[in-house]
């Protein structure tokens, strides 16, 4: 590995589930490793499928205040009142998605018409939802509360690879995370979302020599992976998805492998490429 120049030009891209969050839904590890990023000067930016209300909850804890990505690249959310943005729930949008009411509209036409079973988080009630989850009711509540995506269960691989397909004619998505099938628009994923943030930052004054780090751990991260200028896989227990090419994999599991990772940033070792 190459040392980088200066590591306060980075901005890094991180998953949250299996990566910045272990199993239980806590940092670990990854919250002193988060404070040494800050003390740094690394912008840190969450990239992943939980929803705005899910975030903003762990966002509290871990005292983030910068811009954040959710539903699986579907949306860009920038604290604050940029004027060239259109607001939501107190941020400025950057959308690369669809509404949910549309996802959502286009899941029941395809389900009747093909014949194939799932429900959508929004379709479960909270109690089943929780269980299925993990989560408290809280949560589960923070979690059903999609604005542009739905997320499925009981999806079989034989219904998928009919549903897949059938989406993508109507211009949706249909992605496998570590746990749950995920549909958004199209032209949203996690990669377009680091694109569309890092220009918007790289535009800003004194930005143009920023660089992307991205780091995660299931095959919805792969788009971010290669989109980012480095990226790097954290270790699962199952294996995980095969690593492209030019992605480097760590050793420690979720939260332990984002520590790692910090640990290479702060002592040089971490290089960014282009």
């Amino acid at each position: 590995m190459t040392a980088p120049p200066d590591i306060a030009d980075l901005v890094l891209f991180t998953d949250l589930d299996g990566t910045l969050l272990g199993d239980d839904g806590l940092p670990g590890p990854a919250a002193p490793a988060l404070a040494r990023l800050a003390a740094a000067g690394v912008a840190v930016v969450w990239c992943s499928s939980k929803t705005r209300l899910e975030q903003e909850a762990l966002r509290r804890v871990l005292g983030a205040d910068g811009p954040f990505i959710v539903e699986n690249g579907s949306a860009v959310l920038v604290p604050g009142s940029p004027p060239d943005l259109p607001r939501r729930s107190g941020y400025g949008l950057g959308l690369l998605g669809v509404e949910a009411v549309q996802v959502r509209a286009e899941l029941g036409r395809q389900r009747g018409r093909l014949g194939v079973s799932f429900r959508g988080f929004h379709e479960l009630p909270t109690a089943e939802l929780a269980a299925i989850t993990g989560l408290d009711l809280e949560a589960a509540d923070r979690a059903r509360a999609r604005e542009f995506s739905e997320t499925l269960v009981g999806l079989s691989d034989a219904d998928r690879s009919v549903l897949e397909p059938a989406l993508a004619e109507r211009g949706l998505r249909l992605a496998c995370g570590g746990r749950f099938h995920t549909v958004t628009g199209v032209g949203a994923d996690k990669g377009a979302a680091l694109r569309w943030l890092m220009a918007r930052l790289r535009r800003a004054p004194g930005g143009s020599g920023l660089r992307s780090l991205a780091v995660g751990d299931s095959e919805n991260d792969l788009a971010m992976l290669r989109a980012a200028d480095r990226a790097y896989l954290v270790a699962r227990v199952d294996g995980g998805p095969v690593a492209p090419e030019g992605v480097e994999r760590l050793a420690g599991v979720g939260p332990h492998g984002f520590a790692e990772l910090v640990e290479l940033l702060l002592a040089g070792a971490a290089g960014v490429r282009r």
